[in-house]
């Protein structure tokens, strides 16, 4: 049930798929050997057809734009309340790459 909802998160909804320039057209793409499927678009590659990328992520990049998307497999930290997740691994991810600086913005 989880897992369900985690990827049904994953999916893009009411995004447009029209040819017109304004919009992006997307395609389908299996993440973790199949288990989650999300929608990118057209122009990204998987980068792991490049070079290694680690177990616990997908990376999918446009190289002619440098905008790129990078999905991560987080454990699950039983210590750590749901609505503090997203903080505990952004900062986590923040200390190990030894950022000088990170913060969380809210809106609305």
């Amino acid at each position: 049930p989880k897992t369900e909802r985690m990827a049904n998160v994953m999916e893009t909804e009411n995004v447009p798929s029209s040819s017109t320039p304004s919009e992006i057209k997307l395609k389908e793409v299996n993440l973790y050997g199949g288990t989650f499927r999300a929608k990118i678009p057209e122009g990204m590659k998987d980068i792991s057809e490049i070079r290694q990328v680690p177990n616990h992520q997908e990376f999918y990049a446009d190289l002619d734009s440098g905008l790129s998307t990078i999905i991560e497999m987080n454990e699950l930290q039983k210590q750590v309340k749901d609505e503090a997740a997203a903080a505990f691994f952004f900062e986590n991810l923040a200390k190990d790459n030894d950022a000088k600086a990170a913060a969380i913005s809210k809106q609305g």
